[in-house]
């Protein structure tokens, strides 16, 4: 035989042997036709012993590499398993089903008003981090009355003290504010100030359970907390309700003096002394704060020591603080009760009550510049206003009424620029060396 021939033979084996080991039709797939029979199926089993029997297929993807592939009958895809849909638990859930109920019955099971009972012992850090456990206790842990009582504990502020920047500072009733818990967001930003509360210190001291976790600093003197702020760049300083007498304070930094007191806070908040001023503002004073807050100057008359150089308030040159909200009253027959003077001397007082004085309210001299809106000056014992030897302080809204001699006093190439004033007084055109100026 040729070797055509033989070659010839081989491929039509091939093509036989191809075709008898086709596949069979699977029963009960009509896509494909007419369903074969199970004696058909078996009769091809048995053409092919070399092909595993289906009985003996184990893994389910055998059956593509196999020759033959038998499925059950009456196989239909609504008879198929359905997938298991991935099942999303809540934390609740999650809880329980790591065996903690307890922690579950604290989530879910207990009412608010015994958790906000519970959160009530807390204080503000402890508060701030069971705030972060779940949605509950952050809603309940954000309660304002629980941080109102938190703050007024700290503070004593009946209502909020805002704190937007540096030298601004502005109580807001809480359903006036544009945050949703006043109380919180003022707690937050006056958190890092110093306090002066004499006594406080020692409570802490004698229940140090009671106050575990605050780190609010205490202090006895205005001078301790001053001192220990001198290292802050905007160092803020609360001072409480008290009255503190001899406190040697000459300010040459940026710290911000504010009271601390329940009602008007102002009156319940006394610094007051009776030797040299009460308050002076030097070089380096450039931001300076003091706000509500009674400055007195009484000065012993009977002592020899002179004290026509010393004020309730002394602003001196090179510097610009902000007295805001005070009540200034001075004794002294020989001192005004506020004075500004120098080159540079440029501070802002508003909002102050510089009343009942012996003698002149507020002078202004030696080049000396501020802007003083809205404050109450009556019922002095002279001048309302003295501005002497080239001063040039700006006025606005200030109500000068009620005094023993003129409203506003300029000599001596003073001069004083009035925006809006509501003033009773009496002008001196009499003498030559009086220059009045507007």
């Amino acid at each position: 035989m040729s070797s055509n021939a033989v070659r010839t033979t081989r491929i039509n084996t091939r093509r036989s042997n191809r075709k008898l080991r086709k596949r069979p039709l699977m029963p009960g797939v009509e896509a494909a036709g007419e369903a074969a029979s199970a004696e058909e199926l078996s009769l091809e089993y048995v053409a092919h012993p070399s092909s595993p029997s289906p009985l003996q297929t184990s893994h389910p993807y055998h059956l593509r590499r196999s020759s033959l592939r038998v499925e059950p009958t009456h196989t239909c895809l609504g008879s198929l398993p359905r997938k298991r849909q991935r099942r999303f638990r809540s934390a609740q859930e999650e809880a329980l089903r790591g065996g903690s109920s307890a922690a579950y019955f604290l989530q879910c099971e207990l009412p608010d008003e015994v958790m906000l009972n519970i959160f009530s012992y807390l204080l503000e850090q402890d508060l701030c981090r069971v705030s972060q456990v779940c949605k509950r206790f952050n809603t309940i842990a954000n309660d304002s009355e629980l941080w109102k009582t938190l703050y007024q504990g700290v503070f004593e502020y009946d209502i909020p003290l805002m704190h937007c920047k540096p030298c601004k500072f502005e109580f807001v009733q809480p359903e006036e504010s544009e945050f949703e818990n006043p109380w919180k967001e003022s707690f937050k930003t006056l958190y890092k100030g110093l306090h002066v509360r004499p006594g406080y210190l020692a409570k802490q001291e004698a229940n140090p359970e009671q106050y575990k976790g605050r780190t609010i600093m205490f202090f006895e003197t205005i001078e301790a907390a001053f001192s220990d702020s001198e290292v802050m760049k905007y160092p803020l300083v609360f001072i409480h309700k008290g009255i503190y007498c001899g406190e040697w304070l000459i300010i040459d930094t940026n710290v911000q003096l504010v009271g601390a007191a329940p009602g008007n806070v102002a009156e319940h908040v006394i610094i007051e002394r009776t030797s040299e001023s009460t308050i002076m503002f030097v070089e380096g004073a450039v931001q300076a704060y003091l706000g509500y807050i009674t400055l007195k100057f009484c000065p012993d008359v009977t002592s020899s020591v002179p004290h026509h150089k010393h004020y309730c308030l002394e602003v001196a040159e090179s510097c610009a603080p902000v007295v805001d909200h005070c009540i200034i009253r001075s004794s002294s027959v020989v001192g005004a009760a506020v004075c500004v003077s120098g080159v540079g001397a440029d501070p802002v007082i508003r909002f102050c009550d510089v009343s009942d004085c012996e003698n002149v309210g507020l002078y202004v001299t030696d080049y000396a510049q501020g802007t003083y809106e809205d404050n109450e000056i009556s019922r002095n014992a002279l001048a309302g206003v003295w501005v002497k030897n080239h001063a040039n302080p700006i006025m606005r809204r200030n109500h000068i009424h009620h005094g023993r001699d003129v409203g506003i006093f300029t000599f001596e190439n003073g001069q004083v620029c009035v925006f809006v004033l509501t003033c009773l007084m009496y002008l001196l055109w009499s003498c030559n060396w009086i220059r009045k100026k507007w």
